[in-house]
């Protein structure tokens, strides 16, 4: 019985998972200074990071 509901947490898990993550794809970059601001488009809207300004965006960004 403990092994059954172990298995279904982890599968529920593994199931739910996904739906919290925010995976935004590059969409445009400023560098100002010493710094860079790397711009994405998420289903949720536009989202940006800042990075060094000699760093490359990533093309891919999970928030």
């Amino acid at each position: 019985m403990k092994k059954s509901f172990l298995k279904v947490s982890v599968l529920l898990f593994l199931l739910v998972s996904p739906i919290f993550a925010l995976y935004g794809v590059l969409s445009g970059e400023r560098t100002d200074g010493l710094n860079k601001t790397c711009f994405y488009n998420t289903p949720e809207g536009k989202r940006s990071i800042t990075i060094g300004a000699s760093e490359i965006c990533p093309v891919e960004y999970d928030f």
